[in-house]
C-alpha cells in the first residue's frame, strides 16, 4: 500500500469523519478534479475491508502507524478490517451508447467482486443478485459500497450518445442501479458516492433521495452547522505542502549538499510562500486552504532541475491550469 521511497501524506483521519454515526448512511462527495479523491478511497477500502489488497496483518502495521490510529484509537480497533468493501470503478468502464450499458456495468461488479468471486460465483450470472445480502451471510458484516467517479456515466453520455432518448436511457439505468444498492437497503452499512458534479444535478438524487450531499465549500465555519465529512479527505492543505516541501529538499533534492543550513531554511521557506503566491489553491470557506495535488507534485518533481532560488522561475509553470480538462 505504501511505497518505502514515496513521501507518504497521511489523510487517513478522515476515515473516521466519513464513517461516522454523525455522517448519513449514505453520502456524496463532490470535489474539483485532480484532488486525490481515488487515492484516499482506495485507503479508505484498505482500511475497512475484510478481505484486503494485503494480509490483515500488514495492513494493521501500516495503519497503525497513521494518524486513524493515532487520532481516534477506538474508532481503529472497532472498524479495521471489519466489512466486505465494494468499491464501483465507474471511470474505468463507462458506455458510449446503451448497447454498452451492460457489459460496462457488469465489468464494474465484477471489477468491485473478484477478491469475492470464489464466495459469489453468482455474480457470474446476474450482476443484480443482491450480492450484498450474500456478504452478510458469510461474514455477519453489513457492507460498505463506494462508487468513484459516479457522474462519469452521465456526463458520457452527454458527450457521445447523440440521440436524447438514448441519451436519458443511459443516465436512468446508471441512476437506478445504485439506488437498487443504496437504498432500504438493510444490509448496507454505508454508502460513499464522490465525483465532480452535484448528484442532483445529473439525476441521480431523484432517484436517491437518502443520500446526504456535500460540496467543497459546504461544511466548514461561516457555511452550514453540519461538518462536511470529506473535508480532510481531499487535496493538500498548507501543512501537507510544508512537509512535502521539507521532505524532497532535506532527503532527495540532488542540489542540497551546494547550500548551507540556514541558507536551505530561507530556500524551503522561500519555496512555500511563493508557490503558494502563485497557485493560491482554492479557498474553500472561511478558514480551509487547499491545493491540488498533481500541480503540487509535478512543482515538487521539477525541483530537481533547480540549483538555487535563482533558478525558480514561477512564471513557467502552468501545472494548476493544466489540471482542468473539458475531457470526461
Amino acid at each position: 500500500m505504501m511505497d518505502k521511497k514515496a513521501t507518504f501524506v497521511d489523510k487517513s483521519a478522515a476515515i473516521a469523519d466519513i464513517m461516522s454515526l454523525d455522517a448519513a448512511e449514505v453520502i456524496a462527495g463532490m470535489y474539483p478534479r485532480r484532488m486525490g479523491k481515488t487515492t484516499f478511497l482506495q485507503t479508505l477500502a484498505s482500511f475497512l475491508d475484510i478481505i484486503g489488497d494485503m494480509p490483515r496483518s500488514q495492513r494493521e502495521k501500516q495503519f497503525r502507524k497513521c494518524a486513524v490510529y493515532d487520532l481516534h484509537p477506538e474508532f481503529f480497533e472497532e472498524n479495521f478490517a471489519k466489512y466486505p468493501v465494494i468499491m464501483l470503478d465507474f471511470k474505468t468502464n463507462y458506455p458510449k451508447s446503451f448497447d454498452d450499458v451492460p457489459s460496462c456495468l457488469r465489468k464494474s461488479v465484477l471489477a468491485a467482486t473478484s477478491k469475492y468471486t470464489k464466495l459469489l460465483w453468482n455474480l457470474l450470472d446476474d450482476v443484480d443478485s443482491g450480492y450484498q445480502h450474500i456478504l452478510n451471510n458469510i461474514f455477519g458484516r453489513r457492507s460498505v459500497l463506494i462508487v468513484d467517479e459516479y457522474d462519469t456515466p452521465f456526463m458520457s453520455a452527454l458527450c457521445h450518445v447523440k440521440d436524447a432518448n438514448e441519451q436519458a436511457k443511459v443516465q436512468r439505468a446508471y441512476s437506478e442501479f445504485p439506488c437498487e444498492s443504496l437504498k432500504n437497503n438493510r444490509y448496507l452499512k454505508k454508502g460513499i458516492l464522490v465525483g465532480v458534479f452535484d448528484v442532483r444535478g445529473i439525476g441521480l438524487g431523484s432517484g436517491l433521495n437518502n443520500v446526504e450531499s456535500y460540496m467543497a465549500h459546504s461544511g466548514f465555519a461561516g457555511n452550514r452547522l453540519k461538518a462536511n465529512p470529506f473535508q480532510h479527505a481531499f487535496g493538500f492543505t498548507i501543512h501537507d505542502f510544508w512537509g512535502l516541501i521539507n521532505d524532497y529538499v532535506d532527503n532527495q533534492w540532488p542540489h542540497r549538499p551546494t547550500i548551507n543550513h540556514l541558507g536551505l531554511g530561507h530556500f524551503k521557506r522561500d519555496l512555500l510562500v511563493r508557490y503558494i503566491q502563485h497557485f493560491d489553491g482554492y479557498r474553500i470557506g472561511q478558514v480551509h486552504h487547499v491545493f491540488n495535488p498533481y500541480a503540487i507534485l509535478s512543482l515538487i518533481c521539477e525541483l530537481r532541475l533547480v540549483k538555487s532560488l535563482a533558478d525558480v522561475d514561477y512564471s513557467r509553470y502552468t501545472f494548476w491550469t493544466e489540471t482542468g480538462s473539458m475531457k470526461v
